[in-house]
């Protein structure tokens, strides 16, 4: 029975509300971004002020207000927790599937739209995302938004949401589909929809939309807020260059990272970017296809690309930027399965049968060492019928063993949602560290006005600590890849936040402790609380036959190479 359109969509609403939402607010804060929405919009509320966007009492000048304004909304719905917080993306993530669809079935066909929307929901950074109290699912679901108005040759609405993306991420909000959709008309010399949208009122709606907030905040704060913007987030991010460093050393620097994002395709686009190669030669190869195909190529491609090439050019690489290309790449990838399947040579393809095997050993081992690490850590914690998740494997293999075309295709999406969902809802809950939140509420006993509260070392997340307790947190630490080198700079900084006179706190690793906390100020410290909690780095921690010893059942051993110590330590 072939399912209709409307269908379809619910179908694709309920999957993914699942999905989005599911022990959304349980996890502690995961990303350092997250804590510039949860202690903002706080502050928000506390101060009445609705313009500008404060952090532990100073300005907040990194993101346009509109995401701000969706969670102070979701806050007075649903109180203030993370489910709230997170609420906003999750939504936008939900539209965002559904939209995906639309163009795919628009562009090609409805199978390609369902296995696109299937794919870029359970592509890794979007799912992720999709959890995340983040702008950066909003600013993907607005241009994949503009793509569809532009399609439907809905141009005044297109430009209506250009300029709610501007509000929301950034210039970069317009600019990526206007790029984009110019690209596309260029290629296919497609001088009359570039005279209907007449560009110069769009311009218009964009700066009625985009610009007032920029406005407001330039009269509020003057030239203290617009040197943060031309400077510190357009400047700085499109040449930036680590350490200080200028000339041949940055240029060097600037072509060392250049194609960074390549393998960021590849590994947070997993399993589905196994197929990225052949789908991208496949989309090239269109001399023989109809007009109408090689028009949707072309404009798939022009996004895809556009935000490729755009974020590629930019000096400053963050992953999380490449999320707006997830529904682009979802519809390439599937355009080409389905075409494959649709002709009848998917499983004569040597590029899919290799990519397919691959998918199957990748989950099989995956889920094997997720829930060996979850048993023989938290044995008491892991019921029998978590077990169940091994058979994920079979989802995969029957089809692919039975020759089932569609089925096999479906069945990549459906077993990345259940380990998704699974990971989110089970494993995440019981592996995520509360140490800091413990700490905190020990802090937060003692602690009085004019005290101090530091983190001394680089893989403990201060902005964590800082959202526990409503702070500001103090880094005594030095974040050098070379530890060793770091090590004077680092007790220097100890040394001078332990004898600054004022009461302290310090957050710190075992083994930063023994190394640069320097001896003769160890007497002058009191171990409040010490907790295990995850090493962010595991150097060093697998030596010769470590990993033959922890399959052996050495849990004890397992634990140690991928937990460490924490003390929490005070001065008086």
């Amino acid at each position: 029975m072939k399912l209709t359109d409307n269908s379809i969509k619910i179908l694709l609403f309920a999957v993914c509300a699942i999905m989005f939402l599911y022990h959304l607010g349980s996890a502690l804060p995961i990303i350092e971004m997250e804590k510039f929405y949860f202690q903002s919009v706080k502050e928000m509320f506390s101060g009445h002020d609705w313009i500008t966007p404060y952090y532990h009492g100073q300005f907040r000048f990194a993101k346009p207000i509109l995401f701000y304004w969706c969670v102070s909304l979701s806050y007075i719905v649903f109180g203030i927790n993370n489910f709230a917080a997170r609420f906003p993306s999750a939504v936008f993530a939900i539209f965002t599937i559904i939209l995906t669809y639309s163009i795919g079935r628009r562009l090609f066909n409805q199978k390609t739209g369902l296995l696109a929307a299937l794919m870029a929901a359970t592509f890794p950074i979007f799912f992720m995302y999709a959890r995340y109290s983040s702008p950066d699912i909003a600013m993907t679901f607005l241009i994949t938004f503009a793509m569809y108005l532009f399609i439907r040759k809905s141009f005044i609405p297109f430009f209506v949401v250009l300029g709610l993306a501007m509000a929301t991420k950034g210039p970069l909000g317009f600019i990526i589909p206007l790029v984009a959709v110019s690209a596309y008309m260029i290629s296919t010399k497609d001088r009359a929809t570039l005279k209907s949208m007449n560009m110069p009122l769009g311009i218009a709606i964009i700066a009625a939309i985009g610009l007032p907030w920029y406005i407001l905040m330039y009269k509020l704060h003057g030239d203290v807020y617009l040197n943060h913007i031309i400077a510190k987030e357009a400047l700085e991010r499109m040449f930036y260059s680590p350490g200080d460093k200028t000339g041949s050393a940055a240029l060097l620097n600037y072509a060392k990272h250049f194609f960074d994002y390549v393998p960021a395709l590849l590994a947070f686009f997993i399993p589905h970017s196994l197929f990225l190669p052949a789908s991208l030669i496949d989309a090239f190869k269109n001399k023989k296809r109809p007009a109408a195909e090689k028009d949707s190529y072309k404009l798939v491609l022009s996004f895809f690309l556009t935000i490729f090439v755009l974020f590629t050019l930019i000096s400053s690489k963050i992953y999380h930027y490449m999320l707006p290309i997830s529904p682009f790449f979802a519809i390439l990838v599937a355009a080409y399965l389905t075409r494959l399947e649709e002709s009848g040579s998917l499983f004569k393809s040597p590029n899919f049968r290799v990519m397919y095997t691959l998918v199957i050993i990748t989950y099989s081992l995956g889920i094997t060492v997720l829930l060996y690490t979850m048993r023989h850590l938290y044995p008491a914690q892991v019921p029998l019928y978590n077990y169940g998740l091994i058979f994920v494997p079979l989802l995969l293999a029957v089809p692919y063993w039975k020759k089932k075309g569609s089925v096999a295709l479906f069945a990549i999406p459906l077993a990345t949602a259940i380990v998704m969902i699974f990971f989110a809802g089970k494993a995440l809950p019981l592996l995520n560290d509360n140490s800091l939140s413990v700490f905190a509420d020990e802090i937060k006993v003692t602690l009085k006005e004019g005290d101090r509260v530091g983190v001394g070392s680089m893989d403990i997340s201060q902005q964590r600590l800082g959202l526990y307790l409503n702070m500001r947190i103090e880094e005594v630490n030095v974040k050098w890849k070379d530890t060793e080198k770091a090590l004077p700079a680092h007790r220097q900084k100890l040394e001078q936040f332990i004898n600054s006179g004022a009461k302290v706190y310090l957050v710190i690793s075992e083994d930063d402790y023994k190394k640069a906390v320097p001896d003769e100020l160890k007497p002058k410290l009191l171990v409040l609380d010490e907790r295990d909690t995850w090493k962010s780095r595991l150097k060093n921690g697998f030596k010769k036959d470590t990993l033959r010893d922890i399959l052996n059942g050495k849990k004890d051993l397992l634990r140690d190479v991928l937990r460490h110590k924490l003390y929490l330590l005070t001065n008086k």
